[in-house]
């Protein structure tokens, strides 16, 4: 079975209370798994990465998958979805990702005429 993280925003007097209403809505198991984060503590993945002086970050979402098969006239079920992020390509996308940046980092590099 495949693990995701979801995040979400709740108000509640304390942690307690919020546990309690997440294992009354989402049952036992989701209540003891759940982190506490508060939101000055959530950084957005742009500040992360500006936090720890990353450049060109990039992160991928449904939507992104959901807008693209919209351009191509492509109906954007759950069950395509899921069939794309299966595939080779998208599990290995971070790869080709950092191939490209290589290739962008080292023309940026001979632009400069530091060769």
């Amino acid at each position: 079975m495949r693990e995701y993280s979801v995040t979400i925003t709740l108000a509640g007097r304390n942690r307690s209370d919020i546990k309690r209403r997440l294992r009354s809505a989402l049952g036992a198991s989701v209540a003891e798994q759940c982190k506490f984060v508060t939101p000055e503590q959530l950084l957005s993945y742009y500040e992360q990465c500006e936090a720890n002086d990353h450049f060109g970050c990039v992160h991928w979402a449904e939507e992104d998958l959901i807008t693209k098969l919209k351009e191509l006239n492509i109906k954007a079920t759950p069950e395509r979805i899921d069939d794309i992020k299966s595939t080779y390509a998208i599990r290995h996308i971070a790869d080709r990702m950092i191939e490209r940046g290589w290739e962008v980092i080292e023309r940026a590099i001979l632009d400069t005429g530091a060769a």
